[in-house]
């Protein structure tokens, strides 16, 4: 087995502190499993794009890590933080619309949450659209001009 695919599936593990002590304080506070999730898919993510993971064993991983992410979503109570983190999985995997039904309601609540500005410009410069994750970034830190995210 891959050594690259043994390391994400060790940090896929609950039990690993790794990702614990990459976490935002904010983040892991309120939705740790996600925040978790989120930085193995990055592992893994660059992995693969420096060919250290085999096309293959991305794609077993991506099923072990989509069974992983419905499990902390369904255990993780609603929030603006964990929305933003959802979203942001849903759009780095390829699904900017389902990551936009996310963030839609929430921003409907609490559309001056950073988190989810952040979440959603990332969103729109996934899909190519650079004025709009601008403007986005450029409303968040209008808000907070210390927002090292946007």
């Amino acid at each position: 087995m891959n050594f690259s695919l043994l390391l994400v599936v060790a940090l896929l593990s609950p039990s690993s502190g790794f990702t614990q002590d990459l976490a935002q304080p904010p983040t892991e506070q309120t939705a740790p499993e996600l925040a978790r999730l989120d930085q193995v898919l990055t592992l893994a993510q660059e992995a693969k794009q420096q060919d250290r993971l085999a096309p293959e064993r991305y794609e077993e991983f991506l099923k072990q890590f989509r069974a992983s992410l419905d499990e902390a979503r369904a255990a993780t109570p609603p929030s603006p933080v964990a929305a933003a983190l959802y979203a942001r999985i849903l759009a780095r995997l390829g699904d900017p619309k389902q990551a936009l039904a996310i963030l839609a309601p929430a921003l409907d609540q609490d559309p001056e949450n950073a988190s989810l500005g952040v979440a959603l410009g990332h969103v729109r410069f996934g899909e190519k659209n650079y004025p709009a994750a601008y403007a986005e970034a450029e409303a968040v830190l209008k808000r907070e001009p210390k927002n090292k995210e946007a």
